[in-house]
C-alpha cells in the first residue's frame, strides 16, 4: 500500500545554554495531513486521516559559534546527540470495511550537527544534518476495526534507521528554508497473534518557517 498526502505542522523548539558552549534543547512536532490512499488490492480512497508527533531531547556543544550574527566570528558548528520519540497513527477507517486504525511508536537516538555560516552583517546560512538510529519500536493495528471477531495486535521493531536536514536562511528573529525527513523501518518481529508489521518507508520535504522569541 502506499499513502500521499500535504502535512501541515508546527515545531516549538527550546534551548538552554550553559558555559563553554554546552546546550541543552527540547522540540516538539505535531502534524496532519489528510492522505490519498492506494493498494492494489483494494484500489484508491481520498481522505485518510494521519498524524505525527515527535518528541525530543538533545545535549550539545557549540564551537565559535555563540553569536555568530553580531560577533567577529563568521563560522560555527553545534553537534549533539539525545533521545526521540516519534508518534504516527493512521486511521484506515476512512478506506473501507477492511480499514482499522495503525499506531506506530519509535524511540531512537538522534546524532547530528549544525553548521552556521555568515553571510551579512545581519544574515546567516544554516545547515542541519541529522542520523536517527531506531532503538525500540512497536505495532499496535486495531484489528478489531474490522470485525469483532479479529484480536488487535501488537509487534515490536528492531531495525531500522531515519535521515533528516534542512538548510535555513536566518536573520536575527526570522529563518526559513527547505527540509527533508526519512524513516526505513525493517520488517517487525511476529506479533502476539502472529502477525507482523511489514518493511515500511517515509519521506517528507517541504518548507518550513520559524520566529525566534
Amino acid at each position: 500500500m502506499n499513502e500521499t498526502g500535504a502535512k501541515f505542522g508546527i515545531t516549538a523548539t527550546g534551548t538552554k545554554l550553559f558555559g563553554s558552549g554546552f546546550f541543552v534543547a527540547g522540540d516538539f512536532r505535531f502534524a496532519y495531513s489528510s492522505n490519498d490512499y492506494w493498494s492494489p488490492q483494494t484500489g484508491t480512497k481520498p481522505d485518510i486521516p494521519d498524524y505525527l508527533w515527535d518528541i525530543r531531547l538533545l545535549v550539545g556543544k557549540d564551537f565559535l559559534a555563540e553569536n555568530v550574527l553580531s560577533s567577529n566570528q563568521s563560522l560555527g558548528i553545534s553537534p549533539y546527540v539525545g533521545i526521540g520519540y516519534r508518534n504516527l497513527f493512521n486511521d484506515l477507517r476512512a478506506e473501507g470495511p477492511q480499514g482499522y486504525r495503525r499506531d506506530s511508536q519509535y524511540f531512537y537516538l538522534p546524532v547530528g550537527g549544525t553548521l552556521r555560516f555568515r553571510i551579512t552583517d545581519h544574515a546567516r546560512i544554516s545547515s542541519n544534518l541529522e542520523y536517527d538510529q531506531l532503538l525500540l519500536g512497536w505495532q499496535t493495528s486495531y484489528l478489531s476495526d474490522v470485525s469483532s471477531r479479529f484480536p488487535n495486535t501488537e509487534s515490536d521493531q528492531h531495525g531500522g534507521h531515519g535521515v533528516r536536514g534542512n538548510l535555513m536562511y536566518e536573520r536575527a528573529y526570522r529563518s526559513a528554508g527547505p527540509f527533508f525527513n526519512y524513516w526505513n523501518i525493517d520488517r517487525s518481529a511476529l506479533g502476539n497473534h502472529g502477525g507482523y508489521e511489514p518493511h515500511n518507508q517515509t519521506i517528507e520535504y517541504g518548507i518550513q518557517a520559524r520566529y525566534r522569541f
